[in-house]
């Protein structure tokens, strides 16, 4: 998968755009602290779900994540998530 290649080859986080063909997010509720992005594409309910691999992901002073310095992501699930 394209997006796979491009998680990996990512510097840090923030090189991951929230705009298309991405749309990376962060998940609410259950799944707060992890993020998503586009499997395919905004009509494919499959989505590449991650999380920070750190014990305390980098944060800013106002609380959010720091996503210039998260530098290294676990992939936990590819596949729909909103099930």
């Amino acid at each position: 998968m394209k997006k796979l290649h491009f998680l990996n080859g990512a510097e840090s986080l923030n090189d991951v755009s929230p705009l298309p063909p991405y749309m990376r997010h962060e998940l609410q509720g259950k799944d707060k602290g992890k993020f998503a992005i586009d499997a395919l594409n905004r009509s494919d309910p499959n989505r590449i779900v991650f999380e920070p691999n750190y014990e305390e992901p980098p944060r800013l002073e106002d609380g959010g994540y720091d996503l210039k310095a998260i530098k290294s992501i676990c992939i936990i699930l590819i596949g729909d998530y909103h099930k």
